[in-house]
């Protein structure tokens, strides 16, 4: 008796309409931070990168913002994908708001440079961010 009341109700397929303006989360910056990072941790380096250029136009804290960009730059070097470390780090100097993300990105782009035995550029981007701010601990030890 019981079974035949349950399957006798008929089933309705609610659709569930989403407004998509309502998920700001998926648009904030700490968001896009921890996607960066998990794709790194995965080693899907490319879309990691393509969730990272996201982080440029965020209205969120600069500090977070290249914190992602040096993650995902440091990662490419570390898997010597050079070029797209470079293509990063000036769409990063391009596109960003504050001196603070080109300052900080710097770092592993100065260490690729040392990596690819680049030294006289290393050296000319290091004298660059010197006159704005200080390199990263990692940058002078790389030119040293």
């Amino acid at each position: 008796m019981f079974f035949n009341r349950l399957f006798a109700v008929p089933i309705h397929h609610h659709r569930r309409f989403v407004n998509t303006a309502s998920l700001s989360y998926v648009k904030r910056l700490s968001s896009i931070h921890n996607r960066v990072m998990m794709l790194i941790k995965l080693s899907n380096l490319d879309a990691a990168a393509e969730q990272a250029r996201l982080a440029v136009f965020s209205r969120g804290d600069p500090y977070l913002t290249a914190e992602t960009g040096v993650a995902i730059i440091d990662a490419m070097r570390s898997d010597r994908r050079y070029s797209d470390a470079y293509d990063l780090f000036h769409y990063y100097a391009a596109n960003s708001k504050w001196d603070l993300i080109t300052n900080r990105c710097s770092g592993p782009i100065i260490i690729a440079l040392c990596d690819e035995g680049k030294l006289d550029e290393a050296l000319e981007l290091y004298k660059h961010i010197l006159l704005r701010a200080r390199p990263s601990y990692r940058a002078q030890l790389a030119l040293a």
